[in-house]
């Protein structure tokens, strides 16, 4: 079984640490991936590029911000059905 690594999103850049966690399939126990941790600067980080960009996206409009979650959303249903296929692999 071929097992995935998944490094977390800061201010739009991949992020990859040291520190990991081991994902294991919660039916029999094997590795399923592993996902990097984000530390104390990785949170500062976000909050500062978020910080940075408040007042421009404030002024965006209320369409605008429900068609970027409307995408999100959708990705992120699309990335559900990714993980529950590797997870009918897995088993």
């Amino acid at each position: 079984m071929t097992t995935s690594h998944h490094p977390f999103w800061v201010a739009g850049s991949a992020v990859t640490t040291q520190a990991s966690s081991e994902i294991r399939s919660p039916f029999d126990g094997r590795a399923a991936g592993t996902v990097f941790e984000a530390g104390a600067e990785h949170v500062e980080t976000a909050l500062s590029a978020a910080s940075a960009v408040a007042a421009e996206f404030a002024g965006t409009p209320v369409y605008v911000r429900a068609s970027a979650l409307a995408h999100v959303s959708s990705r992120l249903r699309e990335r559900g059905e990714d993980r529950a296929a590797d997870h009918r692999r897995i088993r």
